[in-house]
């Protein structure tokens, strides 16, 4: 269990920034409206960046599933800090599918000629 308490600690702040990450790209595009002068750019950016975000918790849980031993999962599912963990998870989730989700509306978006 130790062994896993060291790798989730880590893992902790890896998705930490991913969140920050996240935040950083849609508050770019809220305030500044663009990252680049291309709007297909900046949805392919940001399509790329949410998957890359999820990718981290996605690994997190099939981890858990798959490669955990029965005991050391059903411990950390009952434990307060293993808790916190998986709900960290499923925040990064969310946050990836919201940069996803702006991403896809920037690459879908009319842009009216001049």
């Amino acid at each position: 269990m130790a062994d896993f308490q060291r790798k989730m600690m880590r893992n902790t702040g890896l998705l930490g920034s991913m969140l920050v990450l996240a935040a950083v790209y849609i508050g770019w595009l809220s305030y500044f409206g663009q990252i680049s002068a291309s709007g297909r750019l900046d949805g392919t950016l940001g399509i790329l960046l949410g998957l890359f975000i999820s990718s981290h918790p996605a690994a997190n849980i099939l981890d858990m599933l798959l490669f955990m031993r029965p005991e050391v999962r059903e411990s950390l599912l009952t434990s307060a800090s293993g808790r916190v963990w998986l709900l960290f998870n499923l925040l990064c989730f969310l946050a990836a599918w919201a940069v996803i989700f702006s991403g896809t509306l920037r690459f879908v978006a009319h842009v009216p000629s001049s």
